[in-house]
């Protein structure tokens, strides 16, 4: 049993079904509007645009510059995916073949909801993240030369692909210097890391201008932490006091296990703080993709102070059962809601703006201007239209595709989140813009609000909002034309 657990050939197995499950999901699932927006950028915005945004959108711009020449050669947003599915199947490869930890505990984490969905499947930039610091947590197996490229290269990807990870890479930075206070010359050779962290920071900080003020200290919400430590653990169940002990409980029982306890606490807590003092203080959505980070940063944790050595895929010890008891347990709590997401994203929409965009590519469709509302949520129709059309987008009063993410974008953007704004308060100034409104030739209104009384506006409804999404309720659309308009 124990040479079944050590044979590559298993650790092959894995990885082909990991890749398998995460391609077919990936391959399912309909882009929403913050995947949207990563590529309208980088299709239809200016390296300088990329820079100027960055501040206030709050990414560092590796992403989407590597998106910019796919785009730019009118490659399909597919390559989007492909470039982050090939990430994170990176990523999983060197945590399978390369990490040296036990096959029992791996296998639960690849198939916990973001390891399995949520980090390959929605592209995005954290899994050039994971895989800075996958790549980082394997160096340990390199020559000294060749570790200093691997490092090198690691620390790229963590400093220029998301701010949690260039956190978390501040906090290697730190561990580092730790472990060489008696080298006079340790600080000499951590320039490029200096270097690259000053650098994603200036870009980063924001300009005031934007969704984020320039003060790191914006709010103080306490409760997100909690959350974050919940959902990374029980990514379904509501943040209690339960739920929390449970959580802890099982972060506890896998720091419990190693064989350096004292040390994976300390870096485990570390990380902890510097995540959480974004989540706590500057900005947390509630979604897997950022409690998620915290169980990520768990399972390098494991790996960069457990053994590298080769395991027999049983743990020596019984305290080195922990980790894998914890995490199978984890797995059993969530598995069936996990399986039913893998079956939701095959099955039904995860946005219904595709359903729309099929809309305005008919003949009679293509060639008109488009209004459309809410602003950001009609982002994740324009990658589905046919050639490089634009919306004018109201009270923002701006033809365009990508967000800004400006003052004046952020206030629509939460004046409409609020419904402090009608439809009707939305039409009623919009009108002005086009002198053939209503008119044969005039102008779509496609909403996520549906409009009461649409011929009081001079529209006729031409297609319902389907409302068929599971995950993304919020981009599905009503499709309006003039009276005037003749349609098929």
């Amino acid at each position: 049993m124990k040479n079944f657990f050590r044979h590559n050939a298993l650790r092959w197995v894995l990885f082909g079904a990991y890749v398998t499950l995460t391609l077919w999901l990936t391959v399912n699932h309909e882009l929403w509007r913050d995947e949207a927006d990563s590529w309208l950028l980088a299709r239809d915005g200016s390296v300088a645009d990329i820079f100027k945004i960055m501040p206030d959108a709050g990414h560092p711009p590796l992403w989407y510059l590597l998106l910019k020449p796919l785009a730019a050669a009118d490659l399909s947003w597919r390559w989007m995916q492909g470039v982050n599915l090939m990430a994170v199947w990176l990523a999983t490869g060197l945590l399978i073949f390369q990490s040296g930890l036990d096959l029992l505990f791996i296998i639960p984490l690849l198939f916990s909801l973001v390891f399995s969905y949520e980090f390959p499947v929605i592209a995005r930039n954290y899994g050039l993240g994971i895989f800075g610091l996958f790549l980082y947590a394997a160096t340990s197996e390199s020559g000294r030369r060749k570790r200093s490229a691997v490092l090198l290269s690691s620390n790229f990807l963590m400093c220029f692909s998301t701010v949690h990870f260039l956190a978390l890479a501040i906090i290697l930075f730190c561990q580092r210097g730790m472990a060489s206070l008696s080298k006079s010359r340790w600080l000499k050779s951590e320039i490029y890391f200096l270097v690259m962290a000053g650098i994603s920071i200036a870009i980063l900080w924001p300009t005031g201008r934007g969704q984020f003020s320039a003060n790191f200290f914006e709010h103080f919400t306490p409760i997100n932490l909690q959350d974050a430590i919940v959902h990374s653990m029980l990514p379904f169940e509501p943040a209690t006091p339960l739920t929390l002990t449970l959580s802890l409980a099982a972060i506890a029982m896998v720091m419990a296990a190693s064989k350096k306890p004292k040390k994976i606490t300390g870096l485990f807590t570390a990380g902890l703080g510097m995540i959480g003092a974004i989540f706590v203080f500057k900005y947390y959505s509630g979604a897997p993709r950022h409690s998620g980070l915290l169980l990520v940063w768990l399972c390098a944790c494991v790996w960069m102070t457990d053994s590298q050595q080769p395991t027999d895929g049983f743990p020596g010890t019984r305290r080195r059962w922990l980790a894998p008891i914890a995490m199978w347990l984890i797995c059993a709590w969530n598995l069936p809601v996990v399986a039913n997401v893998w079956q939701l994203e095959a099955t039904r929409n995860f946005s219904d703006a595709h359903e729309a965009a099929e809309i305005l590519n008919g003949e009679s469709m293509k060639n008109r201007p488009v209004v459309c509302w809410v602003p950001r949520n009609c982002l994740a129709i324009l990658p589905y239209l046919e050639g490089r059309r634009k919306f004018w987008y109201p009270e923002i009063n701006r033809e365009g595709t990508f967000e800004y993410w400006d003052a004046q974008s952020n206030t629509v953007h939460y004046k409409a989140f609020e419904r402090s704004i009608t439809i009707d308060q939305v039409i009623a100034s919009t009108i002005p813009k086009f002198s053939n409104w209503g008119k044969q030739d005039g102008p779509l209104f496609v909403s996520n609000w549906r409009v009461p009384d649409p011929d009081k506006y001079g529209l006729k409804l031409i297609s319902l909002a389907k409302k068929s999404a599971w995950r993304i309720l919020d981009e599905s659309f009503w499709v309006y034309g003039p009276q005037e308009m003749e349609t098929p």
